[in-house]
């Protein structure tokens, strides 16, 4: 299955990003310099964990893509509270842990500013989609503020 081994490229990928984590640590941590190598290791190390938090940053996205598309084809307005419920638990439970280990995995890393902003992107772009076929024009805060109440029912 492909949803099988991507997950399992996730897990390899986070297991990765922990041994360049703890690797970047001890040379941090080392005092020992073999003619500027450590400062260059450090430097390679640090671009392979930006390359793995932008990798991770997409795959956060592409597992929110997936449950935010399973919530708009569900509409919660029309459900009973037991019928939400229920929906809540048709959300694989694996994509819940690996959200969950890569929020970690970015925040422990000080990528938290970027993981914080993937749900937001992803909920702006089903908001534009929702506008554009309802064909209404996207309003700024102050804008909506503005408006007269009986024009936003």
């Amino acid at each position: 299955m492909i949803q099988d081994t991507r997950a399992e490229q996730i897990w390899d990928y986070l297991d990765a990003f922990y041994e360049t984590w703890r690797l970047i640590e001890i040379l941090e941590d080392s005092s020992f310099d073999v003619s500027g190598r450590r400062n260059k290791t450090l430097g390679r190390a640090h671009d392979v964990m930006l390359t793995a938090m932008t990798r991770l940053e997409d795959e956060f996205k592409h597992i929110l893509l997936q449950i935010s598309s399973f919530e708009d084809s569900h509409p919660l307005d029309n459900m009973s509270r037991a019928s939400r419920y229920c929906m809540i638990d048709l959300v694989n439970l694996d994509s819940v842990r690996e959200l969950c280990s890569i929020a970690k995995a970015m925040f422990a890393s000080r990528y938290g500013k970027e993981c914080s902003q993937v749900p937001v992107s992803v909920r702006r772009d089903s908001l534009d989609e929702i506008l554009f076929v309802l064909e209404l024009e996207r309003q700024s805060i102050v804008d909506a503020l503005r408006m007269e109440w009986d024009v936003l029912n």
